[in-house]
């Protein structure tokens, strides 16, 4: 029943949205070059002030966001059941539910359950929610054409307008761009991004079409799934029943081959969806984005019916978009749009995206934060394969989960990509295994970013089986999956621990706070319930918390992550650092100012009360959510 009146509630929604109008007239304000991006500022200034070329920018209007929650929390509740008033202000993040110190640790079929009717508030609030959005944006179009200080004409000049973000891109002069700024109701404008020929996901780790004789030849079922032993993935799924039951999953790629020629490798037949049926090929054997898709939710079995191999969720539901070939970025926002709506949970994006720079943060990690928060969507991208060049542009991403590759002994792969800066954020945010990753469509083993990040997929979706909390919170999905992770390698040394007294800041350039590991995930959430959700009020500098922790046998290293939410548009970032005070009374303090993530990892750890006191860094007067994990790991 309550979901027949959720449909018809869509319905209504769609029907009704011209009846939505959340936008002010365009009105003047000071000239404010904060508005505009200092790329595309050096890009105008070449020109003459009286040069007509037309230039493709990304524009993003204003929107009153409390203004729209408040609208889409009434049209929730007027939907639903008052069962459902918690979840919605969950899925709204309006609900800052501090647990107490040992918290309420709810049963496992609690979690799951709740879980499950979390789906369908995100769904629900997705339509509401973007319907108010296209609605918007048809407007500021309608006044930019009404507009005789821009020469703009949507017939002409739009290139493309979000059905899920305030933010269209279109083709404008100098001029125009320079009264666009003085607009109160245009928020930022960025240069939109040139195609770039040499991303780092160019070349693939295979030739896909020399290989069908490998797999005629090749027949050693045994090494399937090799990677889910030393991720701890075969155990959360087959010992903690994390099968992904009730998950929907997004796979964003480039290149797909024909279904047909995968159909054995999925007799499961995870597929919910796809974006259009031309981003397949007719290509005879599988390709990069199949194999992705196998190592999540494919299924493998011989002649006489016997699985040889199962993927990490293999109840899950996959729906697949093509964000275009290596160098066409344009339409990745089309294809995170697509699995949105289609209520996937989790995307995972195996590719380059964003051409608008390698380490820089624009109008492509911007779109991917907003997105992010925005839809209760949990995105994991692959860093990339170019070593210390850096990672593209979108995975910059503060609110994204970024992996790194690494072997089965954590050791990281020579090219795994990550952002070389001391004044940027540090990316990748997690590592996972990626090497010699051996599935039925790679059998002899893939190895790059590509493959580790649907190991961190996979947790992501188990922990959306879970937990309706994780499933609804991306900012406390990665501070839960980021903290599962071990020390390994250069890890292990004490470099990368917090100092007492002092700042200092245990995160590694190349391996992000460490290497995956699931099951840590799983205690965490289901065990010990060590996790908090708040928000630091505009009028805030410091919030004061405690929580119990116990550390078994103590001496073992206990690792406190702070994760901040990185509001769009926030400008400049805002973060906070994280202080902990030990039960011995020892004082750690993690304070980076260029990243979201804070982290204090104490070894040896000790039972008890930990204080924790969180300062905000840059003294403005913005509402911070953050969310906080704390794991006991035993090294």
């Amino acid at each position: 029943m309550i979901f027949r009146k959720m449909i018809a509630t869509i319905l209504v929604v769609m029907c009704s949205v011209t009846s939505i109008a959340c936008m002010t007239t365009f009105a003047s304000e000071n000239k404010s070059d904060a508005k505009i991006d200092y790329e595309l500022r050096n890009k105008i200034n070449a020109l003459s002030d009286n040069d007509e070329e037309k230039i493709p920018v990304s524009v993003w209007f204003k929107q009153d966001e409390n203004k729209n929650i408040d609208l889409i929390k009434a049209k929730l509740l007027d939907s639903l059941s008052s069962d459902f008033t918690d979840l919605i202000e969950i899925a709204l993040n309006i609900k800052s539910d501090i647990k107490g110190i040992d918290g309420d640790v709810k049963s496992r079929e609690e979690n799951i359950e709740q879980s499950k009717l979390m789906q369908k508030v995100i769904e629900l609030k997705r339509s509401i929610e973007s319907s108010i959005v296209k609605h918007n944006n048809k407007v500021m179009i309608q006044k930019l054409n009404n507009n005789k200080l821009v020469s703009f004409n949507s017939s002409e000049d739009l290139i493309y307008t979000s059905s899920f973000l305030p933010n269209v891109e279109m083709y404008l002069t100098k001029k125009d761009i320079e009264v666009l700024s003085l607009k109160s109701d245009i928020d930022y404008i960025y240069c939109k991004p040139e195609l770039q020929e040499n991303l780092n996901d160019k070349k693939l780790s295979r030739d896909e079409i020399s290989l069908q004789s490998i797999y005629d030849d090749y027949d050693h079922p045994e090494n399937f799934g090799n990677f889910l032993n030393p991720t701890g993935l075969g155990t959360t799924r087959d010992a903690f029943g994390l099968y992904g039951g009730n998950v929907k999953i997004g796979i964003c790629d480039q290149f797909y081959g024909s279904r047909k020629s995968v159909a054995r490798y999925f007799t499961n037949s995870p597929f919910g969806g796809y974006q259009s049926k031309n981003i397949f090929s007719d290509m005879a054997v599988p390709r990069h984005g199949d194999t992705v898709s196998e190592i999540l939710a494919g299924q493998y079995k011989d002649d006489d019916g016997k699985i040889y191999y199962k993927g990490i969720v293999p109840y899950a539901k996959l729906y697949l978009a093509s964000a275009g070939d290596v160098g066409e970025n344009d339409n990745y926002k089309t294809a995170f749009e697509y699995l949105a709506s289609q209520g996937c949970s989790v995307i995972n994006m195996s590719r380059s995206i964003g051409s608008d720079g390698y380490s820089k943060y624009g109008d492509t990690a911007k779109w991917l934060d907003d997105f992010i928060v925005k839809y209760n969507i949990n995105v994991v991208a692959s860093a990339g394969n170019s070593s210390n060049t850096g990672v593209t542009s979108g995975k910059m991403s503060y609110n994204a989960i970024i992996v790194g590759s690494c072997d089965k002994n954590g050791k990281l792969a020579q090219k795994s990509s990550y952002s070389n800066s001391n004044s940027k954020a540090f990316k990748p945010d997690i590592t996972a295994y990626g090497v010699n990753v051996s599935v039925p469509t790679v059998p002899y083993g893939a190895s790059g970013t590509s493959y580790a990040a649907p190991m961190v997929t996979g947790l992501v979706a188990q922990m959306c089986q879970l937990s309706a909390d994780l499933r609804a919170n991306p900012t406390l999905m990665k501070a839960v999956v980021i903290n599962s992770s071990r020390r390994k390698d250069i890890l292990n040394s004490d470099d990368y621990l917090s100092k007492i007294g002092s700042s200092s800041y245990p995160v590694n350039h190349k391996y992000g706070i460490g290497v995956m590991f699931a099951p840590d995930a799983y205690i965490m959430v289901d065990h010990y319930n060590y996790f908090n959700v708040g928000k630091m009020n505009s009028d805030e500098n410091v919030v004061e918390l405690e929580q119990k922790i116990s550390a078994m046998k103590n001496n073992k290293l206990v690792r406190i992550v702070l994760n901040v939410k990185n509001n769009y548009p926030t400008l400049p970032l805002e973060t906070i650092k994280l202080q902990v005070t030990s039960p011995s009374g020892d004082t750690y303090i993690s304070q980076y100012k260029y990243d979201t993530k804070q982290v204090v990892s104490i070894k040896p750890g000790t039972s008890g009360i930990y204080k924790i006191k969180l300062v905000r860094l840059n003294g403005t007067n913005y509402n911070l959510d953050y969310a906080l994990s704390y794991n006991v790991i035993s090294e």
